[in-house]
């Protein structure tokens, strides 16, 4: 209520406060930010809690939006980082040398049938499958698809990032390479992003995230433009109370 610039009357502070019991506190919060942005009541005899759920409603549209975006970004990328890494070491459970470290100690060498590999490489394995052994049977995986479906989006991230000389052939926006930081930098905005939109909290960059999760998925040959909109126009049926 403290973002509004007039004064609500007891009756607007109580129906506010009942709101805050069913809502998203930061995406409300965004709400009144921005209706208090105006100067007069809202046209048309809007009172101005019918105005805020309009742009509440608004936000929630907006992130229904997204979640297409999110959906091909991570699904493309956890398969995409999967396959190349299986291709890479020439083994489905490409995983499992670190596991075998993590459980017995013993030191990993190598990983795959006759690869050594930089540390930092068998590093953000280790950390992945760490990460994974805190809630699942990493060996019940049978290949990267299931290992990767499973890990967090920050996993993903890091399995790319420290696998760099890999990956960074695939990795040009308009014709020129980028850096790892630069993937890095772009990813961890969608990613925040998704995480916001995931959580229902407000967050500003919208366009960003469009722009961005279209530069990377283009690098792998995921064409984000046209999916998105054979998603969204596809019909579906409508919801038992429309």
């Amino acid at each position: 209520m403290n973002h509004l610039h007039f004064t609500p009357t007891r009756a607007d502070t109580d129906r506010f406060e009942a709101d805050l019991s069913v809502v998203s506190p930061s995406l409300m919060k965004a709400s009144l930010k921005e209706l208090s942005n105006g100067t007069r009541m809202p046209a048309g005899g809007k009172g101005w809690r019918t105005a805020m759920y309009e742009v509440y409603n608004r936000k929630v549209a907006e992130h229904a939006q997204l979640f297409p975006v999110f959906h091909c970004f991570e699904t493309a990328f956890r398969s995409y980082t999967a396959v190349n890494l299986e291709d890479f070491y020439g083994i489905r459970q490409w995983w499992s040398q670190s596991y075998r470290e993590i459980t017995t100690g013993s030191p990993v060498v190598t990983i795959g049938v006759i690869k050594s590999v930089p540390s930092l490489y068998k590093r953000s394995i280790k950390i992945t499958t760490e990460n994974l052994m805190n809630n699942y049977d990493v060996m019940s995986f049978s290949d990267g698809y299931e290992f990767l479906e499973n890990a967090d989006l920050y996993d993903v991230q890091r399995l790319i990032i420290e696998h760099w000389p890999i990956f960074k052939k695939n990795f040009k926006i308009r014709g020129q390479p980028i850096s790892s930081n630069v993937f890095r930098d772009k990813f961890n905005i969608i990613r925040t992003a998704r995480n916001s939109v995931y959580h229902h909290k407000s967050f500003g960059g919208m366009k960003q995230v469009y722009e961005y999760s279209d530069e990377l998925l283009r690098c792998i040959n995921f064409p984000l433009s046209s999916v998105h909109k054979r998603i969204a126009n596809i019909p579906c049926a409508d919801p038992p109370y429309f």
